[in-house]
């Protein structure tokens, strides 16, 4: 558990732009393999801003993002199933 909370605080400052709240109920954590999963995660309504696109996300979600990290530092993500409702600028 003490894991999976200083996880998610390292993932909040990380991810903390674009992703509501984290907390260690939707993290998977085995660092031991270099895997981190997390689990049905709310984006922020402002998350697209800073790439001026065209739209406004209106509500947006991610049904499981997978971070891989090896021990050469470098890191794997996938991102499974985006949900957006968004608008037209």
């Amino acid at each position: 558990m003490v894991l999976e909370t200083v996880v998610s605080s390292v993932l909040t400052r990380v991810l903390g732009d674009y992703i509501k709240e984290l907390d260690s109920k939707s993290l998977n954590v085995a660092l031991w393999n270099g895997n981190v999963v997390l689990h049905n995660l709310e984006l922020k309504t402002e998350a697209l801003q800073k790439f001026k696109l065209p739209v406004v996300v209106q509500a947006g979600y991610i049904g499981k993002l997978s971070l891989w990290v090896s021990c050469s530092i470098s890191i794997v993500i996938m991102i499974d199933l985006i949900i957006m409702l968004d608008s037209m600028e």
